[in-house]
């Protein structure tokens, strides 16, 4: 601990999410940080170690908070399903490599001609009924999109899918997709919309082809999500006009988490 003031460090044993850990907190000694306070959690993950690092003593209880929130799901190397301790024997957990799980029913209750597959091709993962699917022509899909901790999600959407575009044309709205149902708090939902045509023969999405495709909301459920206690990544969900099930009344994508 020499690049720490020694009089001023604290060492406390915790645990985070069932996992061992220790944190250290202080402030720095005689250097180019001297006097900066830092925090430092180490959680131990199996044959790994993880440290979740705070440098503002302000936001010292908003680092607290997320650390409570923290949910650790055994993930395969490649992605893949896993078994959820569940009283339905018909679930299965995904969990992918680019940092987010959900869980899904591969025989859906609604339409038993449907057994649900789940394939991942670079950003997409793919929730799907046809096992020849992996372009997600028949199913609905998920991508995983990185962005800056420090933008919000409509400032990440107008990033990556305006720029091109007229914000006359193609606007963006913080909107719920689904009625009777709400994501958790730290979820943040926006759509990409439109005006609707002036003419009044005109169909209800006949200005959509001004706006991005996939990506813009038309007949069908699409939207972005961001979990605010992982701000570095954005969601898109496409998911048309069907269910695909998951537990507990929910659908597939209703049950997602962002993991990291």
């Amino acid at each position: 601990m020499s690049l720490y003031d020694p009089k001023s460090v604290q060492v406390n044993s915790l645990t985070v999410s069932g996992n061992k850990s220790v944190q250290i907190s202080g402030v720095f000694g005689p250097g180019m940080l001297e006097g900066h306070y830092f925090k430092d959690t180490l959680i131990q993950m199996d044959n790994k170690l993880l440290v979740v690092s705070l440098s503002n003593k302000e936001f010292d209880h908003v680092y607290n908070q997320i650390l409570s929130t923290f949910k650790f799901t055994p993930a395969s190397p490649a992605g893949g399903d896993q078994n959820q301790t569940t009283d339905n024997p018909n679930l299965k957990t995904y969990t992918s490599p680019l940092g987010i799980s959900f869980t899904y029913s591969p025989k859906q209750v609604s339409n038993s001609d449907w057994t649900i597959t789940v394939k991942e091709s670079g950003n997409k993962i793919c929730v799907t009924y046809d096992v020849n699917d992996v372009n997600c022509l028949k199913g609905q899909y998920v991508q995983v999109f990185q962005k800056s901790i420090t933008d919000s999600l409509k400032n990440a959407i107008k990033k990556q899918f305006l720029t091109n575009y007229s914000l006359n044309d193609c606007f963006i709205l913080s909107q719920n997709p689904y009625s009777g149902f709400s994501y958790p708090a730290s979820y943040k939902t926006a759509i990409i919309s439109f005006p609707k045509s002036s003419d009044p023969n005109a169909s209800p999405w006949a200005n959509a082809d001004k706006c991005p495709s996939p990506y813009t909301a038309t007949n069908g459920i699409s939207y972005f999500l961001e979990d605010t206690a992982h701000p570095g990544k954005m969601l898109f969900f496409s998911i048309g006009q069907y269910s695909i099930e998951s537990d507990d009344n929910k659908s597939w994508e209703q049950t997602v988490k962002v993991l990291n």
